[in-house]
């Protein structure tokens, strides 16, 4: 079983440690003693760069790049290199070293006199500088004087930029230009401007006087379109700080980037190297996450970097496509948002050229260039023209990835004030214009555009990828209007639903356009494929793979790296392993050239070099594909399928970011195995129903990510060795399930499953025959305890029989059967029983009929799984068949899990302006004060689990804590219960109760027994005491799983780490008082992501926000005294404060419930406020209140003793 950890954890990280430059065996490292060469010359091509995201340059390589900097329509600038020099030395060795870690290119030439180490680097500190830090070190005896000389070949101009030598002097030079073309007359006025400040080279060379044994140089480069910033960052290496310093500060800033996001592969080393240098050639050519440069504006990435493209043809000339926003954005969203927002601001940056192009096709909205540089405007070269045409999908790519930026973030400033939420109404506007509707089909289209598949030139009409962006173009539109109150018109969502998708219903596929030719159609690259993913547009399971098994041979084989990437996704997602892997393999094994793991566009290694765009869809496949992440609009899941590539043995995605939050992930390949084994064909008794029951047992397991095997119609010899087979797979702490469906018998004690050939003619003693002719169950059961495997699970659909007419089950069937350890027995019928083989469903035997409905559900434990299917199979036949199960697990076991993080799953759905209904529904007690099931005696706290649709609820005077299922009345006790007592099961006026997931438990404020209890979710039998003697109310428990406790009597919070004995106060604790270091009767409490506590100081009438490590706190609601202004509280209950930091109070005296902004003076009324009572619109004493992940409000009305849930308000 693969399991799957997931971590919410602080803005603290670990360093990562930067590798010395010898250590060639790192992980981050990518050395050599000899440079690649192409004939006699250096093979630029495939040697490493350095860059900042505003400089780049490969090492070595002549030129420099700027980011923005172009000359006209074609290319890049090229800015003459200052850092192509060399040492003229014989060296007995020679070392060139990539250190990704710390963005450090280092060169180490030695002989019997010198060692030289030189480090190449853009700075992160200063993104102007592009930095030469050179270091001799002596190795001959002291008394002589050593020289390195140095070769110069210092160039001051170039073919792309008119430079004056402004100033030479010995401490710099100053090279002034500007470019020779603009780019085009409406959108750049002028040329634009560059100045390059750099050290001149020493004539002599390098030197180490006569009594040094070392010496350190600086060599500083700056550019900058602004001299004064050129200068001062100049200025700051060569005057203001000492060279070591200066590379301490760099490899700090790499550090804090690796440490911000990062991927960690265990039992792998080679794939780490291919994912550590992946990331660092994206994030070289992205702007440093800390930097004391001022801000500047990006001008996207292209698809070779921003070291090439300085001559036409050359990596695209370094203009920006769909490449960016499709195969590069969505790794570096996950761990790098605040990058993200950079990409997104380039194409936000050029929305007046955007919207040109759409005025100049004769279309509304803003249409987005197929090559974009500077301006904006469409700078495809002549040779292209389809691109400029009709590739309009990267319109649709650009909103796409608006539409993963607003889910992975809930960034509403972005939306109201940095124009996100124009650039997203934009673009649905430019769709909305673009499509036509056909009359006899009924339904709108697009017509003459070029797909992704770039082979379909010129053009096609309804490229079923392109309608799929247009669509959720739209759908985005709509779904943040009620942040940018920008209103989409209905016919735009008509567009939106109505769209025409190519689809071949006799194959079940998509066709990637109007008339394609499914048969012998040849394609360039990955495209109907990307409805699956990364669109994730909704299609049955079959439909998906049928686009996979369809179109991955019509792909070129030629065809480029991130095309198989998102094939490998696909088939990880359907659980086709083998193939997923073999696809992974090619993404990149073939695309990658040593020594510097350098990405070629083709594997022939033509094309572009340091191609980013297979490097993106490199990073996908493992992130989306082996991680199994998806992020949707309103939440963020984690559905890895149940295996990771070749030698990896764990996986751990370090600092994923979603809605402000911070998620370690963490994969280990614990396998899920299962033997399906189903037989129909027996000489006396044939059954119908069991083959079907193993392959569709056996294709859902494969769905959810099982390694399986299957048997049909068995023969002894056969079954044995599919046994064997089986056997031989299972290691240490996998998953195993075996599963029969046929005939069985029990011989004395002895249970046996019985093969095709079973063939008992009733003339020999039946005891010896099924001894030598059927398999002993036992046998296979220490098969496979032999093998030390984690969990077994035995399912024994069997003893059938088939008769015409129904008959009470017989008294004929297995005998019950001792489980092992770990293990679960499930037999689909009472031991000792047999059943009538029937069906229902015309395919499958009831039990199995049943078990394909729950199996594939995620969080579901397997025994909830196999009570829901009791359950069912018991109603289905009245009775007749009842299955039995016997376990000895000891911890939940999930087949498939969905971890959704409660207090971030909100996001987008709740925010200022959000309403709720104002009329509520009961959805537990409401049935007057009392003790039964389904009532509540005035309950105090409510606490939500998303994960399995229930909540818990501190049932205050019946003693007890609550469980409700979603949509039923009544609720089963899982804590206490037992009447008032101090016992360890006992209960005594309950105040709190929280979920800690990582122990699989419950927390209870246990208040009048005056503990802190803990109580497994799994029963309510284990209870221990984790906190004594304490005055406690409120619970609360942050990030790091420490524990926080108020305490009533003592008006203070405390925080209990693992293993603390007295907590620490992080509130109060001045004694009782209304100033802002003080409280008076604290009850309920709540932790943000920051550590911020904010306390209920009941008898203050307020709530304070304490943050971490404050002294005094601060009011953010109420705090004017008792009350029932809008500025006032009356003894509030509960808080709860969402991802924006509104806090929401019930408020209690008042009946109501209060939200307030931050800045706000005053709260407002969200529910209730209309005095006491019973209706659905009132409260009597609000005591607390929760969300659900859909952003409905759940409140506790403590005197009419009910639960209240209030729907969101979303028209």
């Amino acid at each position: 079983m693969m399991l799957l950890v997931l971590w919410l954890i602080s803005l603290k990280f670990i360093l990562v440690q930067t590798a010395p430059v010898e250590q060639s065996n790192s992980t981050t490292t990518f050395s050599t003693d000899k440079l690649p060469m192409d004939g006699s010359s250096l093979d630029y091509r495939i040697l490493p760069y350095i860059g900042n995201g505003h400089l780049a340059t490969v090492v070595y390589n002549d030129v420099i790049y700027m980011n923005g900097l172009y000359n006209g329509t074609s290319h890049r600038a090229c800015i003459p290199s200052t850092l192509n020099w060399q040492f003229k030395i014989n060296s007995s060795s020679s070392l060139y070293t990539l250190n990704v870690s710390s963005g450090i290119f280092s060169e180490i030439l030695e002989n019997d006199k010198v060692r030289i180490e030189r480090r190449l680097f853009a700075s992160q500190e200063y993104t102007e500088l592009l930095l030469a830090h050179v270091v001799l070190i002596r190795k001959a005896p002291i008394g002589t004087k050593i020289v390195v000389p140095i070769e110069v070949n210092e160039n001051t101009t170039s073919d792309d930029i008119d430079f004056t030598n402004a100033t030479r002097t010995s401490q710099y030079v100053l090279l002034s230009g500007k470019t020779r073309e603009i780019e085009n007359s409406q959108f750049q006025t002028e040329s634009l401007p560059v100045f390059v400040y750099y050290t001149p080279l020493p004539i002599h060379g390098l030197e180490l006087d006569e009594e040094e044994t070392n010496r350190t140089y600086l060599f500083v480069t700056s550019i900058d379109g602004n001299q004064s910033i050129a200068k001062q960052s100049f200025d700051y290496a060569t005057i203001e700080q000492q060279p070591d310093a200066i590379l301490a500060s760099h490899i700090s800033r790499w550090n804090d980037v690796w440490s911000n996001g990062h991927i960690d592969i265990e039992g792998d080393d080679e794939l780490q190297r291919q994912i550590n240098s992946a990331f660092y050639y994206i994030l070289s050519s992205l702007p440093p996450l800390s930097t004391k440069s001022k801000p500047k504006q990006f001008y996207g990435l292209s698809p070779g970097t921003l070291s090439w493209g300085g001559h036409e043809g050359e990596a695209y000339s370094g203009h920006s496509f769909w490449d960016m926003e499709t195969w590069m954005y969505p790794s570096i969203l996950l761990f790098y948002p605040i990058l993200a927002k950079e990409m997104l601001s380039y194409r936000i940056a050029l929305s007046d050229a955007a919207a040109y192009n759409a005025r100049l096709f004769g279309y509304e909205g803003w249409r987005y260039p197929w090559e974009s540089a500077r301006t904006g405007i469409d700078v495809t070269p002549d040779c292209c023209p389809t691109g400029r045409l009709y590739e309009l999908h990267i319109t649709g790519d650009i909103a796409f990835a608006a539409r993963q930026y607003i889910a992975a973030t809930g960034n509403q400033d972005w939306l109201l004030n940095e124009l996100g939420g124009e650039l997203i109404y934009e673009t649905a506007r430019f769709w909305a214009s673009r499509a036509i509707y056909n009359t006899d089909r009924k339904q709108y289209e697009i017509l003459s555009v070029l797909p992704p598949d770039e082979d379909a030139e010129p053009f096609k009409n309804n490229s079923v990828y392109t309608n799929a962006v247009a669509s959720l173009s739209i759908q985005l539109a709509n779904y943040v209007s009620c942040i940018t109150n920008k209103t989409v018109p209905q016919k735009w969502l008509d567009i939106a639903s109505n769209l025409y998708f190519p689809f071949d219903n006799s194959t079940q596929d998509y066709l990637e356009y109007d008339g394609f030719n499914l048969k012998n159609t040849t394609i360039k690259q990955a495209d109907v494929v990307l409805l699956g993913f990364p669109l994730m547009w909704q299609m049955s399971d079959v439909v998906r793979r049928n686009d996979l098994l369809a179109y991955e041979p019509l792909t070129r084989t030629d065809g480029p790296a991130m095309t198989w990437s998102m094939y490998s996704i696909g088939f990880t997602e359907l659980g086709d392993f083998d193939k997923a892997d073999q696809l992974f393999r090619r993404s990149y094994q073939s695309y990658i050239r040593s020594p510097f793991n350098v990405w070629t566009e083709t594997q022939q290694g033509v094309g572009t070099v340091n191609f980013i765009t297979g490097v993106g869809g490199f990073l996908q496949a493992i992130l989306f594909g082996y991680g199994g992440i998806r992020l949707e609009l309103n939440q963020l899941e984690f559905n890895p399928r149940g295996h990771l590539p070749d030698q990896a043995t764990k996986f751990t995605f370090h600092g994923i970011k979603y809605q402000g939050f911070i998620f370690d992930l963490t994969i280990n390949s614990n396998i899920k195995r299962a033997l399906i084994i189903g037989i129909n064909k027996y000489p006396c008794h044939p059954l119908h129903y069991c083959c079907n029951d193993a392959t569709d047992l056996h294709t859902i397991l494969q769905h959810i990510g099982f390694d399986t095997f299957l048997g049909l119609d068995c023969s002894l010899d056969e079954f044995l060795h599919q046994i064997n087979r089986f056997i031989e797979t299972i290691e240490h702490d996998d998953l195993v399930l075996f599963y029969f469906a046929g005939h069985s018998k029990h011989n004395g004690d002895e249970n046996y499953l019985l093969p095709s050939n079973y063939e008992y003619n009733y003339r020999i003693d039946e005891h010896d025959y099924i001894i030598q002719y059927a398999i002993n169950i036992k046998y296979i059961m220490k098969k496979v305890y032999d093998r030390q495997c984690r969990i077994s699970i035995y399912l024994f659909d069997c003893c059938r029989y088939v008769r015409r007419t129904r008959l009470i089950s017989r008294n004929e069937g297995l005998v019950p059967i001792i489980p092992q350890l770990k293990s679960l027995i499930v037999f689909s019928c009472t031991p000792g029983k047999s059943i009538l083989e029937e069906t229902q469903n015309n395919r499958n035997g009831c039990f199995m009929e049943n078990l394909l409905k729950y199996i594939s559900m995620p969080n579901k434990d397997i025994e909830e799984i196999i009570m829901n299917v009791i359950d069912n199979v018991n109603l289905q036949t009245d009775g007749l068949q009842l299955p039995h199960r016997i376990s000895s697990l000891t911890n939940k076991v999930y087949f498939i899990t969905n971890n959704n993080q409660e207090k971030v799953i909100c996001s987008m759905n709740i925010h200022k302006n959000t309403k709720w209904k104002q009329y509520g529904t009961t959805i537990a007690g409401g049935n007057g004060q009392g003790s039964e099931l389904h009532q509540l005696s005035l309950p105090v706290s409510i606490c939500i689990d998303n994960n399995n649709q229930a909540i818990y609820v501190a049932d205050c005077y019946n003693c007890r804590i609550m469980e409700f299922k979603c949509g039923t009345t009544n609720g089963q006790v899982v804590a206490g219960g037992y009447g008032y007592g101090n016992r360890i099961d006992q209960l005594n006026r309950p105040s709190d109760v929280i979920i800690d997931r990582k122990n699989d438990s419950l927390i209870i404020s246990d208040q009048e027994n005056k503990r802190i209890v803990r109580y497994s979710c799994r029963n309510n039998i284990n209870q221990q005491i984790v906190i004594s003697n304490i005055d406690c109310g409120g619970l609360a428990m942050d990030n790091n799983e420490d524990l926080y406790v108020s305490n009533w009597k003592k008006n203070e919070v405390r925080r209990w780490k693992q293993g603390d004995k007295k907590g620490t106060i992080v509130a109060g604790g001045n004694g009782k008082g209304n100033h802002l270091h003080q409280l008076d009767s604290p009850t309920y409490i709540f932790v943000d992501r920051d550590y911020s506590i904010y306390v209920l100081d009941t008898c203050n009438h307020r709530v304070m926000k304490w943050l971490d490590g404050a002294k005094q706190g601060i009011v953010v609601a109420g705090g004017q005294g008792q009350g029932d202004r809008l500025t006032q509280l009356y003894r509030p209950q509960g808080v709860i404060v969402d991802h924006m930091g509104n806090v929401y109070v019930a408020d209690s005296g008042n009946n109501r419930i209060m939200r307030w902004c931050e800045g706000d003076k005053e709260g407002s009324i969200v529910l209730g406020g209309n005095g006491w009572g019973q209706q659905t619109n009132q409260f009597s004493g609000t005591v607390n209140l929760s969300f659900d992940k859909e952003g409905n409000l759940f409140v506790v009305d403590y005197y009419n003793h009910r639960i209240q849930r209030f729907e969101m308000d979303i028209d």
